[in-house]
């Protein structure tokens, strides 16, 4: 089950179809494993985190609610996305009996992160497409970006594990190489906030602060910012996203640039939570809505269709309500809480709860300008990896 975790990430950068087959695959190999080897469930059911269980399997109770007690029942295909939550429980309970490697997936991420910006330059400057097009056919921009950053940090544990000084060297320049790069390669600010970000949290997170180590990271926050101070186009879109906030704020005639677009649909995503607070308007009826608050006036109607809010917790408040909310907060904060726990017991850089910290709060910081739980790729391969790390937690505990 480890080469199949190695195979996902891979596939998730390569081709939709190649990522269906393997993500059908692992769900099949988990039903038979669980199945076939109950007893050894049984055995290890105190590794159970009954809390992560309870958040896969809410969201898809929230879209039953809201299908039988909405005015307009939800279509079936409504149910895809938060259906694979739940789908994703017997592959956490497989990975309980079998506790596979963590070294094949992290060799997945390494994969995935030296291949994302090749194909990035590709999709821009070589085919001249938009950001708004798929460079892989299936994921964004954006949200590549994000994955792409953050799977960089995760491969970073390669050069940490590393017996040798020569391997530790050359992981470590290969991830800062990878890794600081994107954001100027797609101009993302998004990219951008997230890798100071994570650079800012491992620094605070990471004990024994001594000069050599600060000395490292504050040459590599230098050369962030000088990549970034380096790149005009960067540079000049953070100085737009400030006008465009000044902008709105003293409500000046509205436009439809990138940063006043995300502000207005953060704002009517959270009116349509104020309007709908209990169970939301239904999943999936974001743009429904919006169309509607065009007709009404209440938001230019040059704004545009926009299916969701650009926001997570926006997307799960004006969509799912007040339970949607719970479902956004399980959903994040049971791992980054039980990693914390885990991580202040023993604080340091081998740490197996470092990678749960890391790609808990790089999915959060990621969804706060964009949305990373409404892609069902995304969906699966964040519940995914972070069961996978949920266990490698509690195996290196008993170990």
């Amino acid at each position: 089950m480890g080469w199949l975790f190695f195979s996902y990430p891979v596939s998730l950068a390569l081709n939709k179809t190649l990522n269906d087959l393997v993500l059908t695959l692992i769900f099949l190999f988990a039903c038979v494993v669980v199945i076939h080897e109950r007893h050894r469930l049984l055995e290890r059911i105190k590794e159970v985190n009954y809390w992560w269980i309870g958040a896969l399997a809410f969201p898809l109770i929230i879209v039953l609610i809201q299908h039988f007690f909405l005015n307009d029942p939800l279509p079936a295909r409504n149910f895809e996305d938060f259906s694979r939550f739940f789908l994703c429980i017997p592959i956490y309970l497989s990975l309980i009996i079998l506790r596979p490697d963590i070294r094949p997936f992290l060799w997945g991420c390494f994969i995935f992160a030296i291949y994302s910006p090749l194909l990035m330059l590709w999709h821009m400057y070589i085919l001249g497409a938009s950001r708004a097009d798929a460079p892989n056919g299936f994921l964004e921009i954006i949200p590549h970006t994000s994955l792409t950053i953050i799977l960089s940090f995760l491969a970073a544990q390669l050069w940490i594990r590393a017996k040798t000084l020569k391997k530790k060297l050359a992981y470590a320049a290969l991830t800062i190489c990878i890794g600081f790069p994107v954001p100027v390669i797609t101009q993302t600010r998004t990219g951008l906030l997230l890798i100071l970000f994570l650079c800012v949290f491992l620094f605070c997170l990471l004990p024994h602060k001594n000069p050599r180590k600060l000395f490292y990271w504050g040459s590599a926050a230098i050369l962030v910012m000088s990549i970034f101070l380096s790149n005009t186009i960067l540079l000049s879109r953070t100085d737009q996203a400030l006008n465009e906030i000044n902008d709105f704020v003293t409500d000046v005639h509205f436009d439809n640039s990138s940063t006043r677009i995300r502000l207005e649909l953060w704002r009517l995503g959270w009116k349509m939570f104020v309007d709908h607070p209990l169970i939301g308007v239904g999943n999936h009826r974001y743009a429904q809505f919006l169309i509607q608050y065009e007709s009404e006036g209440i938001t230019p109607k040059t704004l545009g269709i926009y299916y969701h809010p650009h926001d997570d917790f926006l997307r799960f408040a004006a969509e799912e309500g007040l339970l949607g909310i719970i479902s956004f907060f399980l959903i994040y904060f049971v791992p980054l809480a039980y990693a914390m726990r885990a991580y202040r017991k023993k604080p340091s850089a081998e740490h197996p709860a470092l990678l749960l910290l890391v790609f808990g709060a790089g999915f959060l910081v990621a969804g706060s300008t964009d949305v990373m739980l409404a892609w069902k790729f995304t969906i699966s391969f964040y519940v995914l990896v972070a069961s996978l790390l949920f266990v490698n937690i509690e195996k290196q505990k008993n170990n």
